[in-house]
């Protein structure tokens, strides 16, 4: 008999079982007291001291066990060749570096980065695994020589199973060659734009209605100008009541108790109302008499309450909701005047000035959907001027709308709201987004979710589709003249005081993702753009899906509409024959309800094809309108996507994976709080994050500045080493085998994070950008292009989103949910060791190795579980793809932001706060209506201001009193003393008094110092000492309606643009005044009560605890030869001399700078502080950090960080003449640049240390920024008790400078 033929033997099928069950690790081999050999169960933990009993165990209790593992046995198989010997070479060279290792001989394992920036010298790494790879980086940075290992893909491949088989070039191939060629992140600095008209400008129609508009020719003395309110000051009454909430109650009081006086007769008061006599208000009911009396083209009782009768909607009751005309709310909106200089009739087209290939993205007129859409009104006015020649050119009136139901009360019956707004896109964003302007209007009232009630058994599917129903029924309601307003077109009155005709079109909607679920009658968890699966919102941002269509949907609810009318009709036949009438035929019955079967059928199939593509089966009335489709109305959310979607996600993934390694959830608590404080930093926080329990979006906005700098401090901070208490038994070799092993993955893991992390705070930066630039004028953003500009902000948002897909994996089992955990821990428990008897029978040291590898298995059975069934497929994750599309259609994302529609809900909160809280809908309207009527008006008289210019002063200035606006910050602070002053005349006088001796004294101090009569400032970089004392020049501030400050005429900034056509001009950034932008001191630190004044170097060293002051400015003086023989001052080589030298302490410094990327906009209010230990700011030391430059070249953008010290102004006698150096300083403890590792520098984070050095003397003119640093504490190992410092920065053994802290920062330190 041949061998092929013969029949297997028992032993043999057993031998092979073993070695299946070995090569599983379903078995383990053990050796009994007495010698005699057995087998384990490794899932159960059952002995056996004969195989067949083992092998008959498997086969009756683990056949589904054994199963799984078969399926698994080609994975597994790979995963174990590839970690062949795995545990035994980590033995080997744990022995090889704990016994052998010398430091010539040792190599660092090799690391390929994916670089952003120039790449560093390797050294040899230091003893912390974190710390690993060190360089020491050349200045400047050497390029690298080209070597195969550089041109390799990123460390971490993308999944295989979602990545598109094309990768992007521009990712992952040439074009992003390590460095030289192809840096990853090098912003633009844009200077001027050059501004391409659209070349059609739309026709005015005959006659001039400027009059029309409110204020616009007005003549104080002919017309009253604050109607319906009498005089100036009656406005400033009802003005204080509105805004202040009164009641009803306290009006009436106020004037029943006889507290005003009659309002005073002022000039700008018209000589009509002089003649004919006043009509003040006198309580409440006549004060909204007259605020409903001021604006008679919009009145309250616009507002037309309706409702749906009961059986509209079968399941519903009846249903009421509020309308107002839409064209009567456009009309009005356009009426404004002082709208006038923010108003965009053509699209424009936006470039570089210095680079005509680069064309530039801002707001929504110079997108691509607002020029295609001005294409298409040219496209309907030509076919009427082919007809008429006469036919004017007409505009795009871009209509955005808006909704978002909000909460307005949780103590009165849980009251919401959810009013539909619209406003134009042709307005400018920054004006658009402000509330006093009222340039958001509410349209409708949309029914309240509470009041939606069922009146009869609705399954949850059916209710939600009804109320679909009720909300589409509502906005077609709306939008019933939208066709006539789009095709036609309108002649409206525009803000300059002409007509022109205006075709509305609908550009988009503003909400979160929620409430587009409603708007476009979409299911949840599906996106609202294109047709991806809910299972794949984690695809790889390359992978293209088909755009969301209406053509099927229109076609299947065709469908259900033709089938659901042969269902009525069928039903009537059947219920005429059930009724008993003998005249209906029963072939006919019979057939109609054969015919009823099939169109039941036919429409649950139908809705089921909805469903499944994502769609509710109803009939969606924007998606009807003209030229609307899916794409046109999603617009990208920053708030809710990015600040309360995406970062929320990732704090939450990290904290939790801080809190599994412990201590790093408490380093991280406390650098959280120890982080420097930064002017952006409006709120710095004050506690840990883990404990803010009430988290907006102010919140999230903070955490984007400041956790990276501060999870790199965590764990440079942090040493992966398990930590062995001293009382603790020698480990062996085998455990710290395991150890260092646990210690390699963790630290790799780390380091994913701050990849995925700093990848994701480049795009969310990015997406924040006020403007993009892209060379590439396609339809899309292809970054497979090598020839678009590297530093086009779309491509490297791009980018960004694709290298944090690359390390997204890492938080997959942090983001683990409730049932995946579940699984995992039923997985554990079908597969975990039975203690006693695995472990009875064992010496201790058998047993701690036991109990490890079952800690260990069941850590590798959850993360196995966890990778295999849970997916980081959400919706917000998916919508990031869709960002850099949503810039090209509409323009800067800022402008689209749902923060619009939280600002403006708050309005209708107050409305509700002042109503009876029972039928409150027409009170809360009608407060609404109120503020906006006073918002318009004082906007108007702020207009009229700035336009006037042939008033007297006596009449502007009683105008600017009433209403609240003033020339200059100056004349207003002078306007509020005043006013204090009449109440408090003694106090007053007594505060300037008490101000006038201090200054006094302090000047007589300062003079017996300087022993000379006359001083020149021959300093330069700041401003003389003006801004010191009050400002009473007549010198005019920049225009800052937020703060009351407003150009009269004739300080308005002409146009500074050039033109070099009609429809070309270019617009520059460096419109605002030089000297606007020279830093100053403000303000100075005055002497304690016990303390002299402090005037003196000497005396700051002594009363301000500034240690060493005296001999670093010794040196700084005499450091410069040159300068000490131009003093002729050679005592002050002497500390004696130096200090006694006059010098004045200042407590703050103001760096007024432009904002970036933004024309015309001064950030005057960055200010830098430093109190000293003896004076606290509001409550608390301030000493900020700055960056300065000394003509060192540094790897920071040739800029050194220190912490100041103080700041002083300086003054030194020359010789024996008059003639005085006075110079401005700051005492500043300097920092070097500590090395970084290569993932570092590509992700472009900079490390300083104390400087040997503990003071140093740098001008003021050399300081560039305000730093805000993150302190390295000394190394906590894993599980190490933690114990915060008493002072972190004393403590700290390094800083982390945060070079994300604002946009300015992010691109200067690359």
């Amino acid at each position: 008999m041949c061998s092929a033929s013969r029949t297997p033997r028992a032993t043999d099928v057993a031998t092979v079982l073993l070695a299946i069950y070995r090569t599983l690790n379903f078995t383990n081999a053990i050796i009994g007291k007495n010698g005699s050999s057995g087998r384990q169960c490794a899932a159960c933990g059952k002995t056996f001291k004969q195989e067949g009993q083992f092998l008959r165990h498997m086969s009756k209790f683990h056949t589904q066990r054994l199963a799984r593992a078969t399926r698994s046995q080609e994975e597994a198989a790979r995963i174990a060749a590839r970690d062949k010997g795995r545990f035994s070479n980590i033995c080997e060279n744990h022995r090889i570096r704990t016994y052998l290792q010398t430091s010539s001989t040792w190599q660092a394992p090799k690391f390929t980065p994916f670089f952003r920036t120039a790449p560093a010298v390797p050294v040899e790494p230091p003893h912390n695994k974190l710390r690993s790879n060190h360089v020491v980086e050349m200045i400047p940075p050497a390029p690298p020589s080209p070597s195969p290992e550089l041109n390799t893909p990123s460390p971490i491949p993308p999944r295989t199973q979602q990545t598109p088989a094309a990768i992007p070039r521009g990712y992952l191939g040439d074009d992003l060659r390590p460095l030289e060629d192809n840096p990853r992140f090098l912003p633009r600095r844009i200077k001027a734009i050059r501004v391409i008209k659209y070349p059609n400008e739309p026709d005015i129609l005959p006659g001039n209605d400027r009059d029309r508009l409110r204020l616009r020719n007005a003549n104080p003395s002919l017309e009253n100008i604050w109607k319906p309110f009498s005089t100036g000051q009656e406005f400033r009454y009802a003005k204080f009541f509105h805004e202040a909430g009164a009641t009803r109650r306290v009006v009436d009081s106020f004037f029943a108790r006889g507290l005003p006086e009659a309002p005073k007769i002022g000039p700008s008061t018209c000589a009509s109302v002089r003649k004919e006599g006043f009509n003040y208000f006198t309580s409440k009911k006549t004060l909204l008499k007259k605020f409903d009396a001021i604006d008679e083209d919009l009145p309250p009782t616009l507002w037309k309450p309706k409702r749906f009768e009961e059986g509209r909607f079968p399941g519903f009751g009846a249903v009421e909701y509020r309308t107002r005309d839409l064209e009567t709310v456009i009309r009005h909106m356009l009426g404004q005047g002082f709208l006038e200089p923010h108003f965009h009739y053509v699209p424009e087209r936006w470039v570089d000035a210095d680079d005509p290939n680069v064309r530039i993205i801002g707001s929504g007129y110079t997108a691509d959907a607002f020029w295609q859409e001005q294409l298409e009104v040219d496209r309907l006015s030509g076919a009427r001027r082919s007809a008429n020649s006469d036919a004017p050119i007409h505009f795009v009136l871009g209509v955005l709308g808006g909704s978002d139901g909000a909460k307005v009360s949780g103590y009165c019956g849980d009251a919401s709201m959810n009013p539909i707004r619209i406003t134009f896109v042709n307005i400018d964003p920054a004006i658009r987004s402000q509330p006093s302007k009222c340039c958001w209007r509410a349209v409708a009232l949309l029914p309240e979710k509470s009041k939606l009630a069922t009146t009869g058994s609705v399954t949850q599917a059916q209710e939600r589709k009804r109320a679909n129903e009720i909300y589409q029924a509502v906005i077609a309601e709306v939008f019933e003249d939208y066709e006539r307003l789009h095709t036609k077109g309108i002649d409206v009155l525009c803000p300059d005081g002409n007509v022109r005709v205006a075709h509305v079109t609908f550009m988009g909607w503003i909400a979160d993702y929620m409430e587009y679920t409603k708007v476009l009658s979409i299911t949840n968890q599906s996106c609202p753009v294109c047709t991806v699966d809910t299972k794949q919102l984690d695809s790889f941002p390359t992978v293209e899906y088909t755009p969301r269509s209406t053509e099927w949907l229109f076609a299947t609810l065709h469908d259900i509409e033709e089938n659901t009318e042969t269902l009525a009709k069928c039903k009537k036949i059947i219920a005429e024959a059930n009724s008993g009438d003998s005249t209906v035929d029963r072939r006919k019955v019979a057939k109609a309800k054969k015919d009823a079967k099939q169109a039941a059928t036919n429409i649950r199939n139908d809705e089921s094809y909805c469903r499944e593509n994502h769609s509710l089966p109803i009939t969606n009335v924007l998606l009807n309108l003209s030229r609307v489709s899916y794409d046109r109305v999603w617009r990208p959310d920053l708030l809710h996507t990015l600040d309360l979607g995406m970062m929320d996600h990732l704090m939450d993934w990290i904290v939790t994976m801080l809190e599994d390694n412990r201590p790093l959830c408490y380093i991280f608590d406390t650098l959280w709080i120890a982080s420097s404080d930064h002017p952006s930093l409006t709120r710095k926080p004050n506690k840990g994050w883990r404990l803010i329990i009430q988290r907006q979006g102010s919140e999230y906005r903070t955490a984007a500045r400041l956790v990276l700098s501060v999870l790199e401090a965590t764990i440079d901070s942090f040493s992966a080493q398990r930590y062995q208490p001293p009382t603790a038994r020698n480990r062996t070799l085998d455990e710290e085998a395991i150890d260092d092993e646990a210690a390699d993955e963790l630290v790799g893991e780390l380091q994913e994070v701050l990849a995925a992390l700093s990848a994701f705070l480049d795009f969310y930066f990015m997406a924040h950008y006020n403007m993009h630039t892209v060379d590439d004028d396609t339809p899309r953003v292809d970054v497979t292009n090598t020839a678009m500009d590297p530093n086009s902000t779309l491509r490297q948002m791009h980018l960004a989103l694709i290298e944090f897909w690359e390390h997204i994996e890492v938080f997959k089992k942090y983001k683990a949910s409730a049932a995946t955990k579940r699984l995992a821990r039923k997985e554990e428990k079908l597969r975990r060791c039975s203690s006693k008897k695995s472990t009875g029978k064992m010496n201790a040291a058998a047993k701690r190795k036991a109990i490890a590898d079952m800690n260990r298995r069941r850590e590798e059975v959850r993360e196995e579980v966890i990778q295999a069934n849970e997916s980081l497929s959400f919706i917000k994750l998916h919508l990031l793809t869709h960002f850099t599309r949503g810039v090209m259609d509409f323009g800067a994302l800022k402008e689209s932001d749902s923060e619009h529609n939280e600002k403006d809900i708050k309005r209708f909160k107050l409305g509700f706060h002042h109503s009876n809280k029972k039928e409150f809908h027409g009170q809360v309207f009608r407060f609404v209506n109120h503020d906006e009527s006073m918002r318009l008006l004082t906007a108007a008289l702020v207009d009229f201001l700035e336009h006037a210019g042939n008033i007297s002063p006596e009449i502007r200035a009683d105008i600017e009193r009433n209403v609240g606006f003033f020339p200059s910050k100056a004349a207003r602070n002078e306007w509020a003393s005043q006013n204090r002053e009449v109440m408090r005349p003694k106090d007053a006088a007594a505060r300037k008094r008490n101000k006038r001796v201090r200054r006094e004294k302090r000047r007589k101090a300062i003079e017996e110092r300087r022993n000379f009569s006359r001083v020149d400032d021959v300093s330069s970089g700041l401003e003389s000492e003006r801004s010191d004392v009050d400002d009473k020049s007549p010198e005019v501030d920049e225009r800052d309606l937020d703060a009351g400050i407003y150009a009269p005429p004739g300080t308005q900034k002409g146009d500074d643009s050039q033109s070099d056509s009609q429809s070309e001009r270019i617009i520059f950034t460096s419109n605002i005044r030089p000297e606007k932008l020279c830093p100053r001191f403000k303000g100075v630190i005055y002497a304690n009560k016990s303390e002299l004044e402090i005037v003196t170097v000497g005396l700051i060293e002594k009363y301000l605890h500034v240690s060493k002051l005296t001999d670093a400015v010794m040196d700084m003086l005499c450091h410069d030869e040159r300068k000490l023989a131009w003093l002729e001052r050679e005592d002050l080589r002497r500390a004696d001399v130096v200090r006694d030298l006059t010098a004045i302490p200042r407590p703050s410094l103001v760096l007024p700078r432009l904002a970036y990327n933004e024309f015309n906009r001064l950030v005057d209010n960055y200010t830098v502080r430093c109190s000293t230990t003896s004076r606290c700011w509001n409550g608390r030391q301030r000493r900020d950090w700055v960056a300065y430059r000394d003509g060192d070249q540094t790897i920071m953008a040739d800029e050194k960080v220190a912490r100041l010290e103080v700041m002083f102004t300086l003054e030194i006698a020359r010789g024996n003449s008059d003639e005085v150096l006075v110079g401005h300083y700051a005492a500043v403890r300097p920092t070097v640049f500590m090395p970084r590792s290569r993932s570092q520098v590509h992700r472009r984070v900079f490390k300083v240390k104390w400087s040997k050095e503990l003071l140093t003397i740098v001008p003021v003119a050399t300081i560039t920024r305000c730093v805000s640093v993150v302190p390295i504490l000394p190394r906590y190992q894993k599980n190490q008790p933690y114990k915060a410092p008493t002072d972190v920065f004393e403590a700290a053994t390094g800083f982390v400078v945060n070079n994300r802290v604002d946009d300015e920062t992010l691109n200067a330190y690359i």
